[in-house]
């Protein structure tokens, strides 16, 4: 029964992937938010005109990639969305086959948490990058799992050329092979790596080292053309932005909610209990006044109503009452979060990807909900859920892609109308 669960989920993961495409070729066959942007390179390859480089801050692989597939379907906006969506099938079934070893009744589950990514699944029919970015990261996990290192290490540059800050989760393959080499498996701790012997660290490198070279390779690139971005998009340039990771912490809590709230209600009373320490109560106060002063919203595109995010950021910047509730959340989601991640069979490699996530996110200026789905899948694909939780995850997620891949087919427009 279990495997035909599994099998079933399967399908629905894929088949909601082709119903969204074709709801939204149907619903709105505009270019929406970037898309006016990528895909107007993309006409650009087909009318073999200048490319308008200048307007994004990655190499054109992408673009000619679905140029040449577009082509072939007639070069059409909803031919292109179609090139990505086939491009995000592959993605689900790579995702599945990550997770051949999981008992029967997981299989399924873990399908629905990547194809309902409520930030993933509307980009798996628009012609935006981190799609294709997020597929060849999966495969790359993939080959890591089956020990084919070389595969993985070629399926992280593919993902580097299509978006050159996907570097940076080259860096953790690299972590994430330093923890296996040193046999920090189920119930190991990341601060177990700082008691390695010589001969546990060399022979850990030896099988890090095909991602230690597509870091290399990326370094001496990036030292080629005087910076990590390729065109002169200014307001893509790398810089801390706080807001980031307001954002980041707001999407997590989100998404995270149901099984928050049920280790919330689980540990009540031993939570009141360390709360009435004076130092643990001190902390948790300091913690909530400080979120609270530390809120800027700097990136100028972030104040761009049209886009779901930006109210919220805006929001926060003029409300003190909500900054200082969403403060006070998410010094609360913090140990709430530790406690579960502690609790995992696999709590270093959760740790190695929240600490990865968060690396990835310091040099993005614009605060931008893309820039969570890898975390949010890996996050997904690593934890040891239990069923009923599991499956509560699968229908929040479920609901809220619903939700927002009807917003995005009713109001998006070039100019906006994402989340």
């Amino acid at each position: 029964m279990s495997r035909l669960r599994d099998h079933a989920a399967l399908l629905v993961a894929l088949g909601s992937v082709v119903g969204w495409y074709a709801a939204l070729a149907v619903v709105n066959p505009v270019r929406i938010a970037d898309e006016r942007i990528h895909f107007g390179l993309v006409e650009e390859i087909l009318q073999g005109e200048a490319l308008s480089t200048n307007l994004i801050p990655m190499l054109p692989a992408y673009h000619y990639a679905i140029a040449g597939a577009t082509w072939l379907l007639g070069g059409s906006l909803n031919a292109a969305r179609a090139v990505n969506a086939a491009v995000a099938l592959v993605g689900v079934l790579l995702l599945h086959a990550c997770t051949a070893g999981r008992p029967a009744g997981q299989r399924g589950m873990q399908a629905l948490l990547y194809a309902w990514n409520p930030i993933l699944l509307p980009l798996c029919a628009m012609v935006y990058t981190e799609g294709a970015a997020t597929v060849a990261i999966v495969g790359a996990v993939l080959a890591a799992l089956r020990g084919r290192h070389g595969w993985a290490a070629l399926a992280l540059a593919v993902a580097c050329v299509v978006r050159q800050s996907n570097i940076l989760w080259a860096a953790f393959f690299v972590g994430w092979r330093m923890l296996d080499g040193a046999g920090v498996g189920e119930g190991g701790r990341l601060r177990d790596l700082l008691t390695l012997d010589v001969r546990s660290a060399a022979q850990a490198a030896r099988s890090a080292w095909p991602y230690g070279l597509v870091v290399a390779g990326a370094a001496v690139f990036f030292a080629i053309i005087g910076g990590v971005t390729v065109g002169p998009a200014h307001d893509n340039r790398p810089r801390f932005n706080p807001a980031q990771f307001y954002l980041f912490a707001s999407v997590v809590v989100v998404l995270w909610a149901p099984l928050l709230a049920r280790e919330l209600v689980r540990h009540w009373p031993a939570i009141l209990v360390r709360l009435r320490w004076g130092g643990i109560c001190a902390g948790f106060i300091a913690a909530a006044g400080t979120l609270e002063m530390l809120y800027v919203n700097p990136h100028p595109w972030n104040g761009d109503p049209a886009y779901l995010r930006n109210r919220l950021l805006v929001a926060l910047h003029t409300s003190l009452p909500l900054r200082a509730g969403a403060a006070t959340v998410f010094a609360a989601a913090g140990p709430l979060l530790l406690w579960v991640t502690r609790a995992q069979p696999q709590r270093a490699l959760l740790a190695l990807v929240w600490a990865s996530g968060a690396l990835f996110l310091l040099p993005h200026w614009l605060a931008e909900m893309r820039y969570y789905i890898v975390p949010i899948a890996l996050l997904h694909l690593f934890a040891n859920y239990r069923t009923r939780i599991g499956w509560t995850l699968v229908a929040w997620q479920g609901a809220l892609s619903a939700a927002i891949c009807t917003f995005i087919a009713l109001y998006g427009t070039p100019h906006g109308g994402l989340w």
